[in-house]
Parts: structure tokens; sequence; C-alpha cells
């Protein structure tokens, strides 16, 4: 019983990320090209957080 339910997690997680992927992909992208385009003329990307996602801002 708990091992199907860990199992049904992981297949839960994996259909999500199946039909993420092409809803977010160009908005990633896109994301990318922007941080790119600031830094390399010169600019700064500056990013914060709290807690773990402190930890990921630094």
């Amino acid at each position: 019983m708990l091992q199907q339910r860990i199992q049904q997690h992981f297949i839960d997680s994996a259909d999500l990320k199946y039909q993420a992927a092409p809803l977010l992909s160009q908005v990633i992208a896109d994301a990318v090209q922007a941080l790119m385009a600031c830094v390399t003329s010169g600019g700064k990307v500056l990013s914060c957080g709290n807690g773990g996602s402190a930890a990921d801002a630094q």
C-alpha cells in the first residue's frame, strides 16, 4: 500500500512535467534570452527569496 502511494507520487509528478513542458518551454526560453541580453549588455540581474529560495538566489 505505501509503496503504491509512493509510486503514484512519482507518476503524478512525471505527468505534470509532461503537461507543463509544451506550455512553459517558450516562456522559459524567453526569460533566459531576456536575462542573457541584460547581462551581455552590461546590466545585472537581482534575485531574492525567503528560506530555500534565498539560498537559490545566492
